[in-house]
């Protein structure tokens, strides 16, 4: 989804990886229009069959509430459906982190920096190259 507005965008790639691995990208505000088509974005990756999700939300600099809420649940119910931890954020905004740390939803979600590291603690096997980070030793 692209908005001429404001440049926010939301998409998703499947990686070669085991376990099927989507990466979920955000850029721009993530509001309540955004917020919605984020949640699209996550059924249909759901449809895809993939066992661990990645959102990298570090070109994110504002998500609202909805934004927030919605990674929170997709977050605690794909883990459940997993049995493990199946979700990681990567950079997400420090006001964001605030909230969800005030509301006592940091514990449900994962959080890294970097996809490298994201992908490590979520026991996904996948060439770094496919991460489009330089991956550093």
């Amino acid at each position: 989804m692209e908005n001429e507005e404001d440049q926010s965008s939301i998409g998703f790639r499947l990686l070669d990886s085991k376990p099927r691995t989507a990466i979920v990208t955000a850029k721009g505000l993530v509001q309540s229009p955004e917020a919605k088509y984020l949640r699209d974005t996550l059924d249909h990756v759901e449809s895809k069959e993939v066992r661990r999700v990645l959102l990298d939300m570090r070109e994110v600099p504002y998500m609202s509430s909805s934004g927030i809420g919605i990674i929170v649940g997709y977050s605690k119910t794909k883990n459940e459906q997993e049995g493990c931890e199946a979700v990681a954020v990567v950079g997400l905004a420090r006001s964001a982190q605030n909230i969800m740390h005030t509301l006592g939803f940091s514990s449900y979600i994962l959080q890294f920096q970097d996809l490298t590291t994201a992908v490590e603690a979520l026991g996904i096997e996948v060439d770094s190259k496919y991460l489009g980070e330089e991956h550093s030793e």
